[in-house]
């Protein structure tokens, strides 16, 4: 057993890992949805142009595009740290 400070930190990371891989999940949920609408673009072309400005940009131009670069580089962190946790009793 670890010393309290070194449990507390661990939890601390852990719940942080938690936290960010469930907001992760909701935006891969959201990339994945609006990219496979994309695919159908030249059918719905009137209709989803926002979308596809969503789905590249987060409707936020330059910013969004660093916004949606932050949140690739985040999910790959957390992928890399996943095994990290995988003990957890």
């Amino acid at each position: 057993m670890g010393t309290p400070a070194a449990t507390f930190a661990y939890n601390a990371l852990f719940s942080i890992h938690y936290t960010v891989g469930a907001v992760l999940g909701m935006y891969v949920a959201l990339m994945s949805l609006s990219g496979a609408i994309i695919v159908y673009r030249d059918e719905l072309t009137p209709h989803v142009e926002w979308l596809v400005n969503l789905h590249s940009n987060l409707l936020a131009g330059s910013t969004g595009r660093l916004a949606n670069g932050i949140g690739a580089m985040c999910l790959t962190v957390l992928c890399l740290t996943g095994p990290l946790f995988g003990g957890v009793e």
